[in-house]
């Protein structure tokens, strides 16, 4: 890991699924989200930017485009270029802005980097005995026997930090649990919350009605990350893509 005030020691993960989704042929959005893998913090860590103390949590880096364009060899165009793209594929999310710097997180961290403790470990060989299950035609493992009376599965974890409204975790996490997450349904609830963001807040911006987030176990129970996002009952372009053109992105 390069350094971000944590330390230059430690390394990242990358899963071969970046090739199926083209990553690998746009080789400066390959660097520079390999960059961003080896900018964020492994564990809670404060780092000082000029006088400025920023915590970071893990999966966070601050991030700032003269040092990313100097650091890749790229102009600060192409590095706009490239966060714009990674935050439309929510692959990051923006934690913070100020004057000269930015802080992002890698979305799914605690999933895709893991954790080297134990209960990663744990969690990683559990997770690998389902998916033999399921290849094996055996049908999916009940992750509730996975997992320890009153702690939190990593995914769950990813799922609630996205979530804007942090209420009732425990509902949440029984109705996270009722949940079959394989197959790409963990992916499509991320995206579809920050997708659901963005169109709040456009909606928000053009004085609109907007409904407030419901609790996360509603949220989930409701299977919400499949609704259509629409303003006024009539489909619409992809959020990200209507903010960005009302922004003049």
């Amino acid at each position: 890991m390069s350094d971000n005030g944590a330390g230059p020691s430690g390394w990242v993960k990358f899963y071969r699924v970046v090739i199926e989704k083209g990553w690998l042929t746009n080789h400066k959005l390959w660097a520079f989200w390999s960059y961003c893998l080896l900018k964020a913090s492994h564990k809670e860590s404060v780092v000082l930017v000029g006088a400025e103390q920023v915590p970071l949590q893990p999966g966070e880096f601050v991030f700032g485009r003269k040092r990313a364009a100097a650091d890749l060899n790229m102009s600060e165009k192409e590095i706009r270029t490239c966060i714009h793209t990674v935050l439309r594929r929510c692959s990051l999310r923006a934690i913070r802005k100020a004057s000269k710097y930015s802080v992002y997180s890698v979305v799914n961290w605690p999933i895709y980097q893991g954790r080297d403790d134990e209960e990663g470990q744990q969690e990683g060989h559990l997770k690998g005995q389902q998916q033999g299950r399921e290849r094996a035609g055996k049908g999916p493992h009940t992750r509730s026997k996975a997992l320890k009376k009153n702690t939190y599965s990593p995914d769950f974890e990813s799922f609630y930090a996205a979530y804007p409204l942090r209420q009732g975790k425990k509902k949440a996490f029984d109705a996270w649990r009722a949940i079959d997450i394989q197959n790409g349904t963990f992916e499509a609830i991320l995206q579809a919350i920050e997708k659901q963001k963005v169109h709040k807040s456009y909606l928000r911006e053009r004085k609109e009605f907007c409904p407030e987030w419901p609790l996360p176990a509603t949220w989930l129970n409701g299977c919400r990350w499949e609704d259509e996002i629409s303003s006024d009952g009539r489909p619409t372009e992809d959020p990200i893509e209507q903010y960005k053109r009302s922004k003049g992105l």
